[in-house]
């Protein structure tokens, strides 16, 4: 029972874990743009005409690399947080079964649990990315940050450990129900498709179509 339950988790670490990573690194570039396009020039920075813009400009001053700004932490972040997050919703609904509760009652606490969980990775990666994406809009080719980790230090050195953690019981308080919902359409979806793209799930296990060989 224990080793299944091993085997259980690192599957939902490593499959959630390299979802995340993927997820981000195709979005990467669209939340760059639109961080952009939101700092805009309230910052002093560039003012951009459209998305569009945002990204030809980006790319003749930054290179394309430049759309990338930022996204090794939430690369890095979302393979731990899918998967603390797919691991910590297996380890909740293993945990609640037996207690007497409704699917959906059970699905809804693993779901909010994991979100809870995946809190501690999200916020000080957030903020480190949100800082260096709007960091070279402000004040542009020569940013306040050389990178992520000087990023950290300088977040460290003036705001404490706290500063990395600002805004954390808000987003608890999105994420976990948000996960708790997130989880239970995901279960609903997967039940209800389950047949559609299996109609046939078990079929005749004896490959001789004839029943009476001899």
């Amino acid at each position: 029972m224990e080793t299944s339950e091993t085997s259980d988790t690192a599957r939902e670490l490593l499959c959630g874990g390299f979802a995340g990573a993927v997820g981000v690194f195709v979005g990467q570039p669209f939340d760059f743009v639109k961080v952009r396009l939101q700092a805009g020039s309230t910052l002093g920075g560039a003012s951009y005409s459209g998305a569009l813009d945002c990204v030809a400009t980006t790319v003749r001053r930054e290179g394309v690399l430049g759309m990338y700004r930022g996204a090794t932490p939430p690369i890095l972040n979302s393979f731990v947080l899918n998967a603390i997050m797919f691991a910590g919703y297996g380890h909740g609904s293993r945990v609640l079964q037996g207690h007497g509760l409704t699917e959906a009652s059970r699905t809804f606490l693993a779901g909010s649990y994991a979100g809870a969980l995946q809190v501690v990775a999200l916020v000080p990666v957030d903020a480190v990315k949100c800082r260096m994406q709007i960091d070279r809009a402000a004040r542009g080719s020569a940013g306040l940050y050389s990178g992520p980790l000087d990023c950290v230090r300088q977040i460290v050195r003036d705001e404490g450990p706290r500063g990395l953690y600002r805004g954390s019981w808000i987003t608890l308080l999105r994420d976990s129900p948000t996960m708790g919902l997130y989880f239970l359409l995901y279960e609903a979806c997967e039940r209800k498709l389950h047949p559609i793209l299996n109609p046939n799930p078990n079929p005749n296990p004896n490959p001789n179509p004839n029943p009476n060989p001899n």
